[in-house]
C-alpha cells in the first residue's frame, strides 16, 4: 500500500509543474486584447425569412367547391395552393352547351392585408374562347372571406366568388 502511494506522489509532482507553463502566476500574463464586434462574419440567408415568419392565414391547398358569377352558380373545377408569399391557381369553369370551358393558370405573389388580398402575377393564362397570356407585374386586389376551412374569394361585386374548402 505504501509503495503506491509513493507511486502516486512521484506522478503527481511532474503534472503540477506542467500546468503553469512559463511558471507566471496568472496576475503576471498579459490580457487577450478584446474582442472586435461583430466577432464572426455576417451569413446571408434569404430563407431564414421564411422560416421564423408566422405562416399566412391562407397557407395550404385549397379544392374549389362552388363557383357563383353574377348571383348564378355555375359548374367548376379547380384548386389554389397558398404558401406564405406565392400561390397558385387553376380552374376550369363550365359554361354549358357546346362552349369550351373557361380554362385559367396562374403563379402569383401575393399578401394579406385585412379582408383583401393582394396578388402581383408572375405568369399566368386563361382560355376564353382565344388563348391570352397575363403580363408579370399586374396587380390585382381581391376580398376574401375565412370561415374555418371554407375560403371565399371575391370576383369583383360580392355577387361573383370562387368558394374553395381546404384539402391540407
Amino acid at each position: 500500500m505504501r509503495h503506491l502511494l509513493l507511486i502516486a506522489c512521484a506522478l503527481a509532482v511532474p503534472l503540477a509543474s506542467h500546468q503553469d507553463p512559463g511558471g507566471s502566476r496568472p496576475s503576471q500574463r498579459r490580457a487577450l486584447p478584446p474582442i472586435q464586434e461583430p466577432w464572426r462574419s455576417k451569413v446571408e440567408r434569404a430563407d431564414l425569412l421564411q422560416e421564423f415568419s408566422s405562416p399566412s392565414p391562407l397557407s395550404g391547398f385549397w379544392s374549389l367547391r362552388s363557383f357563383v358569377r353574377e348571383g348564378v352558380p355555375g359548374q367548376a373545377r379547380g384548386y389554389v395552393w397558398f404558401g406564405n408569399q406565392h400561390c397558385m391557381l387553376a380552374t376550369s369553369i363550365s359554361r354549358g352547351g357546346h362552349i369550351s370551358p373557361f380554362v385559367e393558370s396562374s403563379v402569383r405573389t401575393y399578401r394579406v392585408e385585412g379582408d383583401r388580398i393582394v396578388m402581383t402575377n408572375l405568369v399566368g393564362h386563361d382560355h376564353d374562347n382565344d388563348l391570352r397570356f397575363f403580363a408579370p407585374g399586374v396587380v390585382e386586389t381581391r376580398e376574401f372571406q375565412q370561415a374555418g376551412t371554407m375560403l371565399r374569394i371575391f370576383q369583383g361585386a360580392r355577387d361573383s366568388y370562387m368558394e374553395f374548402v381546404r384539402v391540407e
